[in-house]
């Protein structure tokens, strides 16, 4: 759907299966970051409060605008200019229960369909469990117990209601995986690094080659049963033990050394990564549609589309990213100094008053 050169016979066959683990890794990345910044500054509620502040501020500004632009395209761009990707924009799916759901990120709970956006309702909600969980555990084990009471949740509303998207089951145990991965970071060195490597090795490979082949394997005759083995259980344990089989390569000092060649170039991607994800359908319209323009042969549009439209939707969404960063210090200091000019005028107006009342 996101790819709009349909003559690439490789993607179209594969794009399933390098969308559901590029995902999961950008997931488990995201538990394991969100932890190794924040998990000794969460003490108490207030500290959950301000946790959920910085969050919305960091992800809600960007998605409003999204979203707008979604809806904007969806209306009015779409039809005048490119009118051959209408099949992308359907507007039967656009209601007041989509906008509202979509505003506040909690499409996933909601909606339980293909939402626009709804990797961020799945960030929203495991960013909104997080403090939750770091402030009522003990230790790892105590964790991973917690942590599998909103699951049980989330499987009733399902059950009962008919609420919450597949992909939410997906993908919660998976940054899970990426908090715990960070729990475990520093006991690592001190475990055989081969029998690790082994076990994770073997663990991914059998777990990917059941996802491959055994998608039709199903061993009981309760499809719920079947949902839990086969789309949580198998496919969180592929992509949970292939992360940390990448996370501890990377620790190595030898890819260490090569990563730190490499940081400038991981800082952009890093940086770009969120709003790849918020505007990259739409600057795929457009560079989609002004190649077709050109009425060049399928494997020259491919060609144009991976080396330009591609490159350009990095660049654009870093420059956005930096932009929207700028803009939020700024509306930040603006608000501080407008807060200190009352504080600082409110004594002299006390005094004021109190000599007019003498």
């Amino acid at each position: 759907m996101h790819f709009f050169m349909p003559s690439n016979f490789f993607w179209n066959n594969t794009a399933g299966y390098f969308m559901f683990i590029g995902l999961g890794l950008f997931i488990f990345i995201s538990g394991l970051l969100i932890d190794l910044n924040n998990s000794e500054k969460i003490k108490s509620f207030s500290d959950i409060f301000l946790f959920y502040k910085k969050r919305a501020i960091r992800i809600l500004p960007l998605n409003w605008a999204s979203i707008f632009l979604f809806v904007s395209f969806t209306f009015i761009f779409v039809p005048a200019l490119f009118p051959n990707f209408s099949v992308y924009y359907p507007k039967v799916t656009i209601n007041i229960l989509w906008v509202f759901s979509q505003l506040i990120g909690l499409q996933l709970l909601i909606q339980n369909f293909g939402s626009f956006l709804w990797f961020v309702g799945l960030i929203a909600i495991c960013y909104f469990i997080y403090p939750v969980l770091i402030k009522f555990s003990k230790n790892i084990i105590h964790l991973i117990i917690i942590s599998f009471l909103p699951l049980l949740v989330f499987g009733l509303l399902r059950l009962k209601f008919g609420m919450i998207d597949d992909r939410l089951f997906y993908y919660y145990m998976i940054f899970i995986g990426g908090i715990v991965a960070n729990k475990l970071n520093e006991n690592w060195n001190s475990c055989s690094y081969k029998k690790i490597i082994l076990f994770l090795s073997i663990t991914m490979g059998f777990s990917f080659i059941y996802l491959w082949r055994g998608v039709q394997q199903y061993f009981f005759n309760i499809p719920s049963i079947n949902f839990v083995i086969h789309n949580i259980f198998v496919f969180d344990i592929a992509v949970i033990s292939g992360c940390m089989f990448l996370l501890l390569l990377v620790n190595r000092n030898r890819m260490n050394s090569l990563l730190k060649k490499c940081e400038s170039i991981i800082t952009f991607l890093a940086v770009s990564s969120y709003c790849v994800y918020l505007f990259h359908f739409q600057i795929f319209t457009i560079g989609a549609g002004l190649i077709e323009v050109l009425k060049l042969p399928a494997i020259v549009n491919d060609v144009l589309f991976y080396t330009i439209v591609i490159p350009a939707t990095f660049v654009l969404s870093y420059y956005v990213q930096i932009k929207e960063k700028k803009f939020m210090n700024k509306l930040k200091g603006y608000y501080l100094s407008i807060t200190s000019k009352k504080r600082n005028n409110y004594p002299c107006e006390r005094t004021l008053l109190q000599e007019r009342s003498s």
